[in-house]
Parts: structure tokens; sequence; C-alpha cells
């Protein structure tokens, strides 16, 4: 006999691991998370060099190591190794926060602040992880959390009145 459930979260795969008689068996995926940006409203993220800075700023590593209990890998696309067109050596962005700082000094990007949409349907830790890191840097992020629906035609919406950047 086995029982088999999918799409566990960190937390319970690591409860499962630590059950005797079970165990987790892992497997790569499409999935991504991933920040996007607003670029076409009426935001700050209009500016090339804010998009840089947040690259160098968010820490990756930790939130897979802390967040996701190890059970992701960063990508440097929105594609997985397993999407056709995925291109391993294409360069992504590592945590750098005093590049981060030197970018938005460079560019006067001083005192900014973003809106990062969100719903209950993401784990609000990803969103406040960003958050802090985006902080330590000098952008001020406030996290506004709606509800799925709402969210969805936010950032569905023709006019891009969606804040700064959604998870």
């Amino acid at each position: 006999k086995a029982d088999i459930a999918f799409q566990l979260s960190p937390d319970d795969a690591d409860t499962v691991k630590s059950a005797a008689n079970l165990q987790v068996l892992a497997t790569p995926t499409e999935r991504v998370g991933y920040v996007a940006f607003n670029v076409l409203g009426n935001t700050p993220t209009k500016s090339v060099a804010l998009l840089q800075a947040i690259g160098y700023a968010i820490n990756y590593d930790s939130i897979i190591k802390n967040l996701l209990r190890g059970h992701g890998k960063p990508v440097n696309a929105v594609l997985t190794p397993l999407s056709f067109g995925y291109d391993k050596d294409l360069p992504g962005f590592k945590y750098d926060p005093e590049k981060a700082k030197q970018i938005l000094a460079t560019n006067g990007l001083q005192n900014v602040s973003l809106t990062f949409d969100t719903s209950p349907s993401y784990d609000p830790n990803m969103s406040q992880a960003v958050q802090a890191d985006l902080g330590k840097v000098g952008i001020d992020v406030k996290i506004s959390n709606t509800d799925q629906a709402t969210f969805l035609k936010k950032i569905q919406s023709p006019d891009h009145t969606w804040g700064s950047i959604r998870f």
C-alpha cells in the first residue's frame, strides 16, 4: 500500500521526513517563484538601475535555505532547466547588498518607496523576506495583500495600476 501526497509545503516535507516509515521523494519541476516588476505603470520600477539594485538586494540563497528548507534552486530567468529555451549561461543576480546600495546611490535613487502586491495564495513569508532584504539597502516596501480575485483583477488591468512589484 502506498499513500502519496503532492505539493507539500517545506514544513510539511520536514514533518514527513521525521516520521517513521515515510519518505519524501522530490523531483525538479517547472515551477518558478519570482518578483515581477511593473514597468508600464506610474511607479519607480520604470528605472532599469532600480531593477538591477533590487536584483542584487535579494538574498536568494537565504530564502531557499530558510523558507524553502532547501527545496528549491536559484534560476537566472523565469524558466527552469527543464524548460525549453532555458539558457544556463545567462548571467543571473547574486546577492550583493553593497552593489545594490552603490547602484542606488550612483543613480540618485534614495528614499525609494515601492508597493508589493500579493495575495494569501502566496506564502507571506516570501514577500516579507523580500521586503526585509530591500529594506536593508534602503528601499522601503509596503506589502499590499488582497484576496486572489482582487489581486488578479489589479495585475491584469490594462492600465497597469497595480503596485511596483508583485509575487
